[in-house]
């Protein structure tokens, strides 16, 4: 019954509850099952009161009107309706499959048949059946068996003519106990509570404790809310759906979504029905708390990433430093010590000095909320200051490097430092792919292209580059296929490209080396993507 939802429920039984007249009834209840269940017709056999055979004439319904048809008619599945009604024990709804070229004794063709026993006050009041050429899922049986139960209670109660008593009419069609039902005056005496209500409220068991009043059912925090939408309700007879809350027995508050309606026109009699939201809500409190620790996953991961980036970045003017500085130690130790070389190391070791301020300054502006610093810049000069900065590593991985520069290169903007961090990790990183490779064997070009409104920039080395199950997460944080990689630099150089609003990937080459390559607009920009 889960698919039958609570608009729906309303909608049904104020169409049966609109009329007591039996006759109605018999019209409305398959005239709602067509509608519902896409049928191609509907229709009753009503018992007779108090006995177990069918009156002589049914109730159909096709999309052309109403008729009533003798049940002989080929129309009507009388014998599978006797079927039902005789088998007391049994279950309430069958379903009977259509068969190739089967046809009725009357020549009428068998198409997919769903019948239910129409049952109220332990008794079968009459047989609903609909009829279609696609089969019917179980959710179908489910909402058939359900609207027969409203029908058959519509019906003993059209038939007793108690037509003055109206809750009481009500409480009987829709005591199923799908739904929790209040029927209530308009100062919030309350007539009648049925067993779903009861139950929500943990009073079944308990009735004789139970607080025939809204009033005292409800949490003082919630009666301004209700006061408000009482003035709703009196001039629109409806109360749209809305969350509230009640007190439970033992003084906890149940969440609950409530809609009501009048029992007729002018009276002061109402009907509310109550949808218990407990376990929603306890879903809901669930999933926030999970989302506040992924929340808390989530800053530590930046936070390692953070960590890691500084890390990784500040590693490569660190190992210039102390590699200038060794040198310059050469040079004073010899026996006419070199001065000039010495202090050109020592130069070198300012310059690394400064880079490795300038990474930490590129990083944090990178992390941050706000656009980095711009400017124009052209990628040629800085390519080939990133492989003036790099020579050194170059030479002693013994690697050969290549330029292919495009002339005339128009300018990007962006933040120079993070371009030459950019430039500078694919540099180091194809050096790194390519050690274990016969030194003969290590080349690496640089190559940049304008493509329309882009300026590309290509990193090809002769290593093999990564295999088709790291490929999709060679830019993630952390991911390395190094034993002694950090995986930060590439997951770094996605950052950087990204802000800048640009295309950072890589494939490989016709040759199986690997390739990465980035793409910058050309234009101005105000500032970087945070």
């Amino acid at each position: 019954m889960d698919n039958i939802d609570l608009q729906t429920a309303i909608a049904w039984t104020e169409a049966l509850a609109a009329g007591p007249e039996a006759e109605r009834i018999s019209q409305c209840a398959p005239s709602l099952a067509l509608n519902r269940l896409r049928a191609k017709v509907a229709g009753i056999l009503v018992c007779a009161p108090g006995q177990d055979e069918f009156l002589p004439e049914a109730h159909n319904i096709t999309a052309e009107g109403y008729e009533r048809l003798p049940i002989q008619s080929p129309c009507v599945p009388l014998a599978e309706a006797l079927e039902l009604l005789q088998n007391k024990e049994g279950p309430d709804v069958l379903a009977f499959e259509a068969e190739s070229d089967a046809t009725h004794n009357s020549g009428y063709t068998i198409e997919h048949l769903l019948c239910a026993r129409m049952r109220a006050g332990g008794k079968t009041v009459g047989v609903m059946f609909v009829r279609r050429g696609k089969c019917f899922e179980m959710a179908e049986h489910s909402e058939l068996r359900f609207l027969c139960t409203l029908s058959a209670s519509a019906l003993q109660n059209a038939r007793r003519h108690t037509t003055t008593d109206i809750p009481y009419q009500v409480r009987e069609i829709l005591n199923t106990n799908i739904l929790g039902i209040l029927i209530w005056e308009r100062g919030g005496k309350i007539i009648e509570a049925n067993e779903a209500f009861l139950r929500f409220l943990d009073y079944v068991g308990h009735e004789g404790s139970f607080p025939m009043s809204l009033d005292a059912l409800t949490p003082d925090e919630w009666k301004p809310a209700i006061d408000r939408r009482e003035a709703l309700f009196r001039s629109g007879g409806v109360l749209p759906p809305f969350e509230r809350e009640f007190f439970r027995r033992d003084g906890s508050k149940a969440p609950a979504l409530v809609t009501a309606t009048r029992l007729g026109e002018g009276a002061d009699r109402r009907v509310t029905f109550v949808l218990d939201l407990t376990h929603r809500k306890q879903t809901e409190e669930a999933l926030a708390k999970t989302k506040a620790e992924l929340a808390h996953v989530a800053k530590i991961s930046a936070l390692s990433a953070l960590t890691g980036s500084i890390a990784h970045e500040i590693n490569q003017p660190l190992t210039a430093i102390v590699a200038n500085g060794s040198a310059a130690i050469r040079w004073l130790n010899r026996p006419t010590p070199r001065v000039e070389e010495a202090l050109e190391s020592v130069e070198r070791m300012v310059l690394d000095g400064h880079r490795a301020g300038a990474v930490i300054s590129g990083i944090r502006s990178l992390l941050k909320k706000h656009p980095g610093k711009t400017e124009p810049i052209n990628l040629n000069e800085l390519i080939e200051t990133t492989v003036r900065l790099f020579r050194h590593d170059a030479a002693r991985s013994k690697v050969q490097i290549t330029l292919e520069l495009a002339p005339n290169l128009r300018s990007v903007n962006g933040d120079a430092v993070q371009l030459q961090q950019l430039l500078g990790n694919l540099f180091v990183n194809g050096i790194e792919a390519m050690l274990d490779l016969p030194p003969e064997a290590r080349s690496m070009t640089m190559r940049s292209t304008a493509e329309g409104n882009w300026v590309q920039v290509s990193v090809h080395d002769a290593g093999k580059g990564p295999d088709l199950q790291t490929i999709d997460r060679i830019f993630d944080p952390f991911f390395t296929t190094k034993q002694e990689g950090l995986g930060m630099g590439l997951s770094i150089c996605k950052l950087i490209v990204d802000a800048h609003q640009g295309r950072l990937w890589v494939n490989r080459a016709d040759n199986g080396h690997t390739v990465f390559r980035f793409a910058l607009p050309i234009g101005a920009a105000e500032g970087l993507r945070s």
